[in-house]
């Protein structure tokens, strides 16, 4: 490769470079750059490891197409000019990111609906408090017929349908925002994300851990969702979405079923009601918060979804088929 080849390459979940051919050097016999580690440079199709690079490190080297370095390149022949092969077609993978500086690869279609979102979460917050008053006004009004439905066993059947018709809005509201969740991470896997979408979705349904988890789950996805949008170019234009949104989502999340563990292991007898109302207002915060990191993740979805539908143009723009 020419002298004034510039170099990139994968570092963990990071894209780093360029550098030029001495760093390159440098990093590979100080062990930031093992044989294993993706490098890519103008000329190249794809990212290549850096066992590949010939002169970077010493015998045994992989088998493969061989790139000379340094010294060897000089004794090395001209090229012979052949006609141009198209490359073949580039699935995208973890293990493999596009080339920066380059346009992304169109993702998978997806498309996700805000507006499910926002009706699921009214009607498990407005629910609660509509019962309850709904029963308050008819025991003031109807106090005899409201002992009489109890005594026939109406008010529990009532109230197992009311709390069936909350656990069912809340399972299709989880539903929903983890299939949204999954499809954010899988747009993103020709970025070179360090793990695979299912891995990032799946994890946060191990019990305990997934509070962990939720961190790298939806605060990660901020982070590489920012780093990825900063190195391709067809991507600038894309909307934000809030590291310290995602981060406040981790944090009243925990703080809502950590307040809903105590409320259960709390004496009710003796706390009574007022304890009942400070449950609610993590519940109101969690939603709220939990509303708005949504809004940025549709967003996100929808335009890599849009994305999809775009044809690349000779000038490098796009324009919609």
């Amino acid at each position: 490769m020419a002298e004034e080849s510039r170099w990139f390459y994968l570092s963990e979940d990071q894209q780093l470079g360029p550098i030029s051919q001495r760093d390159l050097q440098l990093l590979a016999g100080g062990g930031s750059i093992t044989p294993e580690t993706l490098l890519w440079c103008d000329g190249l199709a794809e990212w290549i490891p850096a066992s590949n690079v010939e002169g970077l490190f010493p015998p045994p080297r992989s088998a493969g197409p061989r790139l000379l370095f340094g010294a060897e390149a000089v004794a090395a022949p001209a090229p012979v000019a052949t006609a141009a092969v198209a490359p073949a077609a580039w699935t995208p993978t973890v293990a493999q990111a596009a080339p920066p500086g380059t346009d992304y690869p169109s993702p998978p279609p997806g498309k996700v609906r805000f507006g499910w979102f926002v009706g699921l979460a009214s009607f498990l917050m407005l629910m609660p408090p509509a019962t309850v008053s709904l029963l308050s006004f008819v025991s003031k009004e109807a106090g005899d017929l409201l002992f009489l439905l109890a005594m026939m066993g109406a008010l529990p059947i009532l109230g197992l349908f009311i709390g069936g018709l909350m656990l069912l809005a809340f399972g299709v509201f989880k539903g929903l925002k983890m299939v949204a969740l999954y499809k954010a991470w899988n747009s993103l896997a020709a970025g070179g994300i360090r793990r695979p979408p299912g891995m990032m979705v799946g994890f946060l349904f191990i019990p305990l851990f997934g509070f962990y988890w939720m961190f790298f789950a939806y605060f990660g996805l901020a982070r590489e969702w920012k780093r990825i949008r900063a190195t391709y170019p067809n991507l600038s234009a894309g909307p934000e979405l809030s590291e310290g949104m995602a981060l406040a989502h981790c944090v009243t999340t925990g703080l809502f079923w950590g307040s809903t563990l105590l409320f259960i292991l709390t004496d009710l007898d003796n706390v009574g009601d007022i304890f009942g109302i400070f449950l609610c207002l993590p519940l109101f915060l969690t939603s709220i918060v939990e509303l708005i990191y949504l809004h940025g993740l549709c967003r996100m979805v929808n335009f890599m979804g849009r994305l999809h539908d775009l044809k690349p143009r000779p000038s490098g723009l796009f324009r919609l088929s």
